[in-house]
């Protein structure tokens, strides 16, 4: 029975639920549909979101388990702010193609596709480009900021710094069965369906690498999940220039909700220094 349940927390890992609603969520209409390629050419799509007249684009990129829809109220949000918005389904989530999720390993090339589509488009091109990511999302774009200079800031909410040390952390299996036991196993099984070994994911190795673009890491001291010392790992190993909010009332990925006037202020000022800033240099 333990290898049993271990095996199959190794392939949930790798194969979560797809997390759609049946008809586009009504928010969603007005979007634009837009399909392009990962870096290995694995179909994903997404939706655009136009401002009229900006040069101001951001990406949002949503956690593990999740799918576009996650980030879509915060989209509009920050449509109505002035930007341009891009959110777009990870591989094997929502409705993207691929059969395994990696964690952060091959969604960097998905997030490398998804500059690259942008980079293409005529109201993006010669504009300012930015990075919002979930969780897993916010591991990726942190990953991807090291080596893509066109990435010109980073917020990055709820990060881990290594899969690794989530995955030490984590509550694996019953009380009565060995945590080593399960842990073992499931990620045994998860490297061998999907190929990714969680000491390759370690966004705190390439953090360092995005200065001088500004990061922006946020929080909650109650995430039971992902606790905030990845975050503070991350906040110490980034070279700057750099910023920590930990919130003391949220969960994980939770801050948005728990102090959503205050979340969208502070995003939406760090992104415009962030901008003016790269345009005075």
């Amino acid at each position: 029975m333990a290898g049993g349940l271990s095996a199959f927390l190794g392939y949930r890992l790798v194969k979560p639920p797809r997390r759609w609603f049946r008809e586009t969520p009504p928010a969603a209409k007005a979007a634009e549909d837009v399909t392009f390629p990962s870096r290995d050419g694995t179909a994903l799509r997404g939706w655009f979101l136009r401002s009229e007249g900006s040069p101001d684009t951001l990406v949002l990129c949503h956690g593990w388990q999740m799918s576009r829809v996650e980030t879509l109220d915060l989209a509009h949000d920050l449509q109505q702010r002035g930007y341009n918005v891009f959110l777009f389904d990870f591989r094997a989530c929502g409705q993207s193609d691929g059969r395994y999720t990696t964690v952060g390993l091959m969604e960097v090339g998905d997030l490398l596709g998804a500059v690259e589509h942008l980079e293409a488009r005529p109201e993006v091109r010669s504009g300012h480009l930015g990075v919002l990511g979930f969780s897993m999302g916010a591991a990726v774009a942190l990953m991807v900021a090291a080596q893509c200079r066109r990435l010109q800031a980073v917020v990055a909410d709820s990060s881990f710094a290594s899969l690794e040390w989530v995955i030490d952390q984590a509550r694996w299996g019953l009380r009565l069965v060995p945590q080593v036991l399960f842990k073992s196993i499931s990620i045994r099984v998860g490297q061998r369906l999907a190929g990714v070994r969680p000491s390759d994911v370690r966004p705190v190795d390439a953090v360092g690498q995005i200065a001088p673009r500004p990061v922006l890491f946020i929080h909650g001291l109650r995430d039971c999940l992902v606790s905030h010392r990845q975050s503070q790992h991350l906040y110490s190993a980034a070279s700057g220039p750099k910023e920590l909010w930990l919130v003391e009332e949220s969960g994980h990925c939770m801050a948005r909700f728990a102090r959503p006037a205050e979340y969208l202020d502070r995003v939406d000022h760090f992104f415009r220094s962030a901008f003016a800033g790269a345009d005075a240099g």
